[in-house]
């Protein structure tokens, strides 16, 4: 099918018959075979020229044909002539042949060198093509780094073997104080401070390119142009040309000015924030050692003495001493010497001790007081304190002696006493306890109390009395009334034969305490919070842009194929490890943030803290929307968390621990629950102050914490209002 599809075939076989139609035509009317063998001249020619190989083969066939006709069928002799034609036509036919052969071979060759010409053509395109793109790409990187070089806020300069700069970026101009260009052709060494600064240099730079020193950084004091005394921080390197060899410097500048002065006034800061903790820290421990233990007792009042010496910005060169009532307790190394200073001790508003505090350290200046304000400011809440709990206590201790010095008590007192009956009406009521109701003594005498206690805390009130007349047992608490906070004792008084008579309500009013505890709280929290955002928005920031330069630098010396590119990545490996500590630390001074998750992630990184670090399962689950806006309630709950878990790790080597959230109705719920893991005794048993904290923590935001411990599990429960 191919052959009959090819036009040659078609027209060759049509030839072929046609002559063979002509030749059996003349030689049947004919009997001149000259004539008739003519007629093998057309195949001979064009059969040859039309097929190619096989035309030559064709046309011999069908001149041996035409011969056998001649002869077998007609009976015609060859005569010479014949013979000629014949064989010239063969001749001709093997000629064409042959002619017709080279010349499709010498056309395959042709049409072959035009294909390879053309893929020549085409593969020097493509190579022009990528050679454009190459050489398109370099440009672009060298463009790049060239804007990488001048847009960096570091200065980049090179220098030559003598130590002149030949090159220098626009940051290096601007750090010094240059026009662009002008520092060309300078000396570096010209532009330090000192002379001694400058010798170090030379010699430095002159042992680096020797190679008897190894590149590491140096702060310079320079000079800049304009007269300014800047600090900058020197990186070096070495300036290769392309066949490796050393033909100077690359100095990498980084203006630390602000940074040194920064890191000056943050460690102030923290000198500060040092300085306000241990105010914090004294007040409350004196605090709660007068509220739950006899303040007259001799180990109470020298354990005030020593807390208050060492709450001092020098307790090694400060002695105290308190004389209370006859009796005096001092430090062991007390002098009474100057500068010193005091504060009087009152019970109701009489002198009752004072409390002196020395110096005994080195001589101080003329009219210079070692003495700090917050110093003075602690010795005068303190003398205030002592005085306020042997006021409370004696007031307490008449109370239960005598009945006739109740009424002596009340006309006194500097806080609310009433006597109620047990069926809730007021028997008598002081003075100042009269004015806090906003009504008169002859009013209140007689009349039911929950008709004047406050409608949102009545029904709390009122059970907490109840509880009172059925256990017979004290209940203490805090409230807070017209934006004040009173201290509120409700004790039963009983007869002499052991029946209740009466519930006595003593109400003092703590609100200069409480908003001094809150004030000092919130600086602490506030100091903590901004070392914390300062460590992480300055020097993290900073070491931020230092790993990104020594990335930049890795990154030319694999370029360059130079070994030294591993070091730079173990450098950047190690920064970025810094970095990440630096995180953590100022994570552990602001464990909140101001968003609206802050708390709830906070929790969520110290529960993954302890499982990485203890190796312990730490449960947290959230229960609805938990939104604090109070920054102080937020840092204050979740410091009762973090007290309750160390606790646990540290007291009950817990398995499990679980934490869990809830808000429902304007309140937040956060209960802290763990395991024993072995055999120890009870948390609440011990001693330490951390439960302590927890309820100081939860009453300063007007929060309550409740302690469950049960066989083998230890639950802190804590409520909060919102």
């Amino acid at each position: 099918m191919k052959i009959l599809r090819s036009y040659r075939v078609i027209t060759a076989s049509s030839v072929y018959a046609v002559c063979g139609i002509i030749f059996f035509i003349t030689l049947h009317f004919t009997s001149d075979t000259m004539i008739a063998s003519t007629a093998v001249i057309v195949p001979a020619i064009s059969g040859s020229m039309m097929l190619r190989r096989c035309g030559f083969i064709l046309t011999t066939v069908f001149i041996f044909s035409c011969v056998l006709i001649q002869i077998l069928i007609f009976s015609l002799p060859i005569s010479a002539g014949t013979v000629i034609i014949y064989s010239a036509a063969l001749i001709s036919s093997a000629v064409l042949s042959y002619q017709a052969e080279i010349l499709r071979k010498t056309r395959n060759a042709v049409a072959n060198s035009m294909r390879e010409q053309e893929l020549l053509r085409d593969e020097l395109s493509r190579e022009k093509e990528f050679r454009k793109s190459f050489e398109s790409l370099l440009h672009e990187r060298e463009g790049l780094y060239q804007n990488l070089v001048e847009t960096i806020p570091h200065g980049i300069g090179v220098l030559d073997m003598r130590g002149v700069i030949t090159f220098a970026n626009h940051a290096s101009h601007h750090i010094f104080g240059y026009e662009y260009g002008e520092m060309a052709g300078e000396m570096i060494f010209n532009l330090l401070v000192a002379k001694s600064d400058r010798i170090e240099m030379h010699d430095f730079i002159m042992n680096l390119l020797n190679g008897t020193k190894e590149p590491v950084s140096y702060l310079y004091k320079f000079r800049t142009k304009d007269g300014r005394i800047i600090d900058v921080q020197i990186d070096w390197n070495y300036n290769h040309d392309r066949a490796g060899a050393i033909i100077g410097l690359i100095a990498v500048f980084t203006d630390v000015t602000r940074r040194i002065e920064a890191e000056k006034i943050l460690e102030i800061q923290k000198t500060e924030l040092r300085k306000r903790l241990r105010e914090t820290n004294c007040l409350y421990s004196i605090s709660y050692i007068l509220g739950n233990s006899e303040p007259l007792s001799d180990d109470t009042c020298s354990r005030v003495v020593e807390i208050l010496r060492n709450s001092f910005s020098s307790p090694e060169s400060t002695v105290v001493s308190m004389r209370i009532e006859g009796r005096q307790f001092i430090t062991a190394d007390f002098v009474f010497r100057e500068p010193h200073i005091h504060s009087d001790i009152h019970v109701h508003d009489q002198r009752v001790g004072i409390i002196d505090i020395c110096y005994i350290g080195p001589p101080m200046q003329y009219n210079e007081d070692p003495f700090l304000p917050e110093e003075h400011k602690m010795l005068h809440e303190t003398a205030y304190q002592v005085g306020n709990a042997l006021e409370k206590r004696k007031t307490e201790t008449a109370l239960r002696e005598s009945e006739t010095l109740l009424q002596a008590i009340f006309n006194v007192s500097t806080e609310t006493i009433a006597m109620i009956s047990p069926d809730g009406k007021i028997v008598d009521i002081n003075d100042i306890g009269a004015r806090r109701f906003r009504e008169t003594k002859e009013n209140l005498v007689g009349a039911m109390l929950y008709k004047y206690l406050p409608k949102e805390t009545r029904r709390s009130r009122l059970y907490q009395i109840n509880e009172v007349l059925k256990t017979g047992t004290p209940v203490r608490f805090q409230d807070k009334q017209y934006e004040r906070t009173f201290d509120i004792n409700i004790l039963p008084v009983f007869h002499g034969n052991g029946q209740l008579q009466y519930i006595a309500i003593f109400a003092s009013d703590i609100s200069p305490i409480m908003r001094l505890q809150e004030t000092i709280t919130t600086i602490s929290e506030r100091e903590r919070q901004q070392l914390g955002q300062d460590l992480h928005d300055d020097l993290g920031q900073h070491l931020t842009g230092i790993s990104y330069m020594i990335t930049v630098l890795r990154q030319k010396l694999q370029d360059n194929g130079y070994s030294e590119a591993e070091d730079v990545a173990q450098i950047s490996r190690q920064i970025k490890s810094a970095i990440e500590r630096l995180r953590k630390l100022s994570r552990g001074l602001c464990p909140i943030s101001i968003e609206k998750d802050g708390f709830i992630d906070a929790l969520k990184e110290m529960c993954a803290g302890v499982e990485e670090i203890y190796a312990i399962p730490c449960r947290f689950h959230v229960r609805g929307d938990i939104d604090i806006p109070d920054s102080l309630k937020a840092i204050n709950l979740f410091y009762i968390a973090q007290e309750s878990v160390n606790n646990a790790l540290k007291h009950a080597h817990p398995g499990l621990i679980d934490i869990t959230v809830s808000h429902e109705d304007s309140l937040i719920s956060m209960t802290i629950r763990n395991d024993y893991g072995v055999m120890v005794d009870t948390i609440t048993g011990k001693k330490g102050i951390g439960i302590e904290v927890m309820k100081y923590r939860a009453n300063l935001i007007g929060g309550s914490v409740e302690i469950i411990e049960e066989d083998s599990q230890f639950t802190v429960a804590v409520r909060l209002p919102i």
